[in-house]
């Protein structure tokens, strides 16, 4: 990876440390997604694959982790 690639991660993992932590390893799975979205970009440039698809996906699956654990998330459940 390119140290321009490389220098956007570590600027965005810090970045995400700075983000109410809403639940136990919130922070950790936004920072993964986005770094999994950054890979599918790249690959996106390299092959031929559906990234909308991909992303929407991995957006998918982040939210669904992060409906699993609402319960975790202070005011979650009473509306708040």
């Amino acid at each position: 990876m390119p140290l321009s690639g490389r220098k956007v991660r570590e600027i965005i993992r810090e970045e995400v440390q700075s983000i109410d932590e809403r639940c136990t390893g919130y922070r950790e799975v936004l920072a993964d997604t986005i770094d999994e979205i950054i890979d599918l970009e790249g690959q996106h440039q390299v092959e031929s694959i559906n990234i909308i698809q991909r992303i929407s996906g991995r957006c998918d699956d982040s939210g669904s982790w992060l409906a699993d654990h609402a319960e975790d998330i202070p005011g979650a459940l009473d509306g708040a």
